[in-house]
C-alpha cells in the first residue's frame, strides 16, 4: 500500500513539475517576443528622429533614404 502511496505521489509531482516548466518555457517565449517587439519599436522611433535630424541639416529625402532605408515617400512624410 505505501508503495502505491508513494508512486502515486512521484506521478502527480512528475506532472505538476512538467506543468511548470511547461509554463516558465512559455513564460520566457512571451517575455523574449514582447522584449523583440519593444527593441524593434525603439529602433524605429530612434530612426525616425534621426531621418527628421537629416532633414533639418537639409539633407535631401533620396539621399536620407538611403541613410536610414526608409523610402523617399516615408521620408516625405516625415518632411511635410
Amino acid at each position: 500500500m505505501e508503495k502505491q502511496e508513494y508512486e502515486k505521489s512521484v506521478l502527480e509531482y512528475e506532472d505538476v513539475k512538467d506543468a511548470m516548466d511547461y509554463h516558465h518555457r512559455l513564460g520566457i517565449e512571451e517575455g523574449y517576443q514582447k522584449g523583440l517587439e519593444e527593441g524593434r519599436e525603439e529602433g524605429r522611433e530612434a530612426l525616425l528622429i534621426a531621418a527628421r535630424k537629416f532633414l533639418e541639416l537639409g539633407v535631401s529625402v533620396t539621399d536620407v533614404a538611403a541613410a536610414t532605408g526608409l523610402s523617399e515617400q516615408q521620408v516625405q512624410e516625415l518632411k511635410g
